[in-house]
Parts: structure tokens; sequence; C-alpha cells
């Protein structure tokens, strides 16, 4: 049977591209081998399993403008995926913080993967959906336009020292270890955070839902808002009537012909099992 052996990723500097697939996001690197004057660089998962990513150096000009080209229509060439944070939460596994914002699911979802180093330093992961429920425009001239709406944009951020102490105070002075309010609910048509959270092997979870006192305390938006590097514009918080009064026919909404589909509950340290 045939297999996938080797993918590769473009990246414009491989000690740094090393620097962050080993360091911040915790791969193995599996092969090193001088290239000319590059290098022949992969990583593997961090058991050495699955697929090798090829850290392939963008040599030739048309690999630039390639690259750029993705990046300003925003479509990830790579997607990497994660185990889910709290099964893996446990002494002596990786410091990393997952924070969710839904800017009204059908608008706009903003995730943010910030993995914690010994050095002080942290790697950022951005990820945005935008307009996914609203197919009203939606233009078909290859197979791929089909899927567009659901295509996650995507962003990278090395943070220095300085810049992680500043988030990471940020979302202490907003409680956002824990704990949450039980029993909180957080409807798909509603602007919310969620934040899980893996500190020295301690699992924390908090929520915060608008337009509540906690939602206006979440200190740290601010600050991953001015990190953020995708360019799509955030989708802020806006007054609405009650999520239970509008079943999602706001003004937006409402010419989608669209309703609620889901619910989350938070419980005691998390959220509780649909």
């Amino acid at each position: 049977m045939i297999k996938i052996n080797i993918a590769s990723v473009l990246v414009d500097d491989q000690a740094k591209a090393e620097a962050f697939y080993v360091d911040v996001l915790g791969f193995v690197k599996k092969h090193d081998v001088p290239a000319g004057g590059a290098r022949w660089l992969t990583v593997a998962n961090a058991d050495g399993s699955g697929v090798e990513l090829l850290l392939e150096p963008m040599g030739y000009d048309f690999a630039r403008t390639y690259q750029k080209a993705l990046c300003d229509k925003g479509i990830p060439i790579t997607s990497l995926g994660c185990d889910d944070i709290r099964a893996e939460c446990r002494p002596g596994s990786r410091n990393r913080i997952r924070l969710i914002y839904n800017g009204l699911w059908e608008e706009q979802v903003r995730s943010y993967e910030l993995f914690l180093q010994p050095d002080g330093t942290a790697g950022l992961n951005i990820g945005v959906l935008a307009d996914q429920g609203d197919l009203s425009s939606l233009l078909i001239s290859s197979g791929s336009d089909v899927t567009n709406p659901w295509r996650m944009r995507r962003g990278q951020r090395l943070l220095d020292a300085g810049q992680t102490a500043d988030l990471m105070a940020s979302l202490q002075a907003s409680a956002a270890f824990g704990p949450p309010h039980d029993g909180l609910r957080l409807p798909d048509n509603d602007f919310w955070w969620t934040v899980a959270s893996c500190r020295n092997g301690v699992w924390g979870f908090q929520a915060y839902h608008y337009p509540t006192d906690g939602f206006a305390n979440a200190r740290f938006a601010k600050r991953l808002y001015t990190l953020d590097n995708v360019p799509v514009a955030i989708n802020k918080p806006r007054k609405l009537e009650p999520a239970e009064f509008r079943r999602g026919f706001d003004s937006h909404s409402a010419r989608r012909g669209r309703g609620d589909r889901w619910m989350l509950v938070v419980g005691k340290d998390g959220l509780r099992p649909r």
C-alpha cells in the first residue's frame, strides 16, 4: 500500500522554523542533512511517528510569490492538529492555553493557541473562521470554492518574554484560569470567550459571556487583538436582544434565515458533556 511519507511547508528561515516547530510546538527533529546551501530538515510527531514535515527553504522567487499569494487569500497549505488539552494535562506535560472567541458563530470564530516556553517566551497560533454561515454570495468557479466559507485563516507569532509576561498578567487579572461560573450558557448566536489551560500539570477553565461583568473584565482580549496578525477584522461585541428571543435572527442573521443550532453549558471545571 502506498503511503504519504513526507509533506512540506515553505519557510524563509530554516533555523527559526526549526525553533518554532521543535521548541514551541513540540515536534521532534527527524532528519537534518546538509543540502547545498540549505538543509534537508524534517520534523515529526513527538514520538517520531507519522508523516514527516519538510521545512523547505524558499530558494526561488516563484516560491515566495506562491507563499505570499496563499497568505493574502488566507489559504492554509498545511493543517496541524492537537490532542485535547484536558486529557493531556498532567505533571510534566506542556504548558499551553487555548482561547476561543465566539463572535456569533455564523459571523466569526477566532482561536488562539499559546505554547509557553521555559525561557519565558511563547508561540502563538491564530485561527479565524469568518462568515461561514453566509452563503448568499458564494461564487463557485472550482470544486475548492465550495469549502471556502469553512476554511480557517491562520497566523503565527513568536512572543518575546515581555509580550508573554504581559499577556499572562492580563489572563491572571481576568481570572482566566478558573473557576468558572457553573451553569453558564453559551449559545452559538452570542459573543463569548472560553479559556482552557494546562499550567504545570494543573487544568484550568474559564468562560465569559457578553454583556456580563465577567466579559467586560476579560482584559486579555485587547492584548490578544494587538498580537493577532490574521488580516480579518475583529467582530467586536454589539448590543443584541437576548439569544432566547432572537433565536439567531439579529440584523445580520435574519437575512440568512438561520437560527440557533447549539448551546454550550459550563460546568464546575469545564464544559459539560453535550
